[in-house]
């Protein structure tokens, strides 16, 4: 019995650890795609940087036109509504499940 409950508190921490982790990547993600956006912004609205990089890293003329930060943003959107449905649906199953032994 003491191993069970020993074996459900740990558990209970793995999922707790796991739970901010989850936070804090979506944070960091959050703050990664602003910045992205704020050097977007900046690069579309300053003339000499937009000179200084077609003349010196042309390929992040196509990344700093806007492009990156709706890429990176679109994905973003995609991953989350796969895990919402990746949760729901095994939401569902545990549910079936349970059905099945009432």
């Amino acid at each position: 019995m003491a191993s069970e409950e020993l074996l459900d508190v740990s558990k209970l921490r793995m999922e707790q650890s796991l739970r901010r982790f989850r936070a804090l990547v979506i944070g960091e993600i959050v703050i990664i795609v602003g910045l992205a956006a704020m050097l977007s912004s900046e690069y579309r609205n300053n003339q000499y940087m937009r000179q200084w990089v077609q003349a010196n890293f042309w390929p992040a003329d196509f990344l700093l036109n806007g492009y990156f930060v709706t890429a990176v943003a679109g994905m973003l959107v995609g991953v989350a509504l796969a895990s919402y449905r990746n949760r729901r649906s095994r939401d569902q199953a545990i549910l079936d499940a349970l059905r099945r032994l009432i």
